[in-house]
């Protein structure tokens, strides 16, 4: 069947039991400049941080026993219009426009290729670099050059190929 178009935020939130609230939980940071890893929620001039309460969308109110992606339900392809506040009573609520996205998968992936990036970083000093692979097709190849680049100079690279969709370029890598 044919599936609504959710507006997603490259977050994800959750019910605050004590204020029976929405709050922000996780932010994907994103690298804006790509357009399959843009985040909406850290583009220049939206300032909305993890643990913020989000309390509407488009001036729709968000109850706690509502799911909060049935208020983003068809409403994807077009700016939303969102109310938050650092505080549950929203004292010092505001609104923000964002441009959502359709697909978060690309975000999560990255969030998890830079924590590994991160870890292989800390554990050996810096001496070692890290890169994922996804494929070996044309976005594995880009991948590759993306994050091999800014790490050749380092004594070693760690390529991790876990869960790689295959392909023809194993071999140019």
């Amino acid at each position: 069947p044919k599936r609504a178009p959710v507006a997603l935020l490259g977050a994800r939130l959750a019910l605050d039991p004590a204020s029976k609230k929405y709050r922000i939980a996780k932010i994907w940071r994103g690298q804006n400049a790509e357009p399959k890893y843009r985040s909406p929620l850290t583009e220049v001039g939206v300032d909305v941080k993890e643990g913020s309460y989000l309390l509407a969308v488009n001036g729709e109110e968000l109850r706690a026993d509502v799911d909060p992606y049935s208020v983003l339900r068809n409403k994807a392809d077009a700016p939303l219009v969102l109310t938050v506040a650092s505080t549950a009573d929203g004292k010092d609520k505001r609104t923000v426009s964002v441009n959502s996205v359709r697909e978060e998968g690309s975000l999560i992936y990255l969030d998890w290729t830079e924590k590994n990036r991160m870890a292989v970083d800390k554990l050996s000093g810096g001496k070692i670099g890290y890169m994922h692979i996804p494929n070996m097709g044309a976005e594995g190849a880009a991948e590759f050059i993306k994050w091999y680049y800014p790490q050749a100079r380092k004594n070693a690279l760690l390529i991790d190929d876990r869960a790689n969709g295959g392909g023809n370029i194993s071999a140019w890598i």
